[in-house]
């Protein structure tokens, strides 16, 4: 009985050194597969204009914030004229970005269409499920923003031109600080 117990002991004791050495070198490696995400993601943002510049303008309008502001992920799709391969909405161009700041996820997704038309139809016709909504003109032709049903902030929309601009945040100062620097990007396109 006492060499069974001394065998469940001593396993115990290599199981245990085992996950204590092993699992500092899991971690460490799981560190650079993030970096390498975040890298890849910053090289995709890097290969658009509008992202680009919309990057760009975001760690200059949000300075204080930047260092812990991390771009986790970004996708970009796009509808060619006459292209025969089946359509997954109506943009011609889909930008799409998330960021942390730690404790908080962002997200924005700007997405082009063929007309200023167009834009206005998407725009009218997405809405928010429950909750209040705002409207105004605050970053461009027009734009709605978002509260849940205890009245927090949960995003706002808006459409400028031809783009529709989504982003949901919980903090209403860093997703305007995000709304100023994706007008801007389209301004400058």
């Amino acid at each position: 009985m006492i060499n069974k117990l001394l065998k469940y002991f001593m396993g115990g004791l290599v199981f245990g050194a085992a996950v204590i050495f092993v699992c500092p070198e899991a971690a460490a490696q799981a560190a650079p597969d993030q970096n390498k995400k975040n890298e890849e993601a910053l090289q995709i943002v890097r290969s658009q204009p509008i992202s680009s510049v919309f990057y760009d303008a975001l760690i200059t309008k949000v300075p204080s914030q930047s260092t812990a502001l991390i771009l986790t992920k970004a996708f970009i799709a796009e509808h060619r004229p006459g292209e025969s391969a089946f359509r997954v909405g109506d943009f011609e161009k889909w930008y799409m970005m998330d960021f942390e700041d730690g404790k908080n996820r962002i997200r924005i997704s700007i997405n082009e269409y063929e007309s200023p038309e167009l834009a206005v139809k998407v725009f009218n016709t997405d809405g928010y499920s429950y909750g209040i909504v705002t409207g105004g003109k605050e970053f461009g032709d027009a734009t709605v923003k978002g509260f849940n049903m205890s009245g927090e902030f949960v995003g706002l929309k808006f459409r400028k031109n031809r783009f529709v601009v989504y982003i949901s945040g919980r903090s209403e100062a860093t997703v305007k600080a995000f709304a100023e620097s994706a007008r801007l990007s389209i301004e400058a396109k």
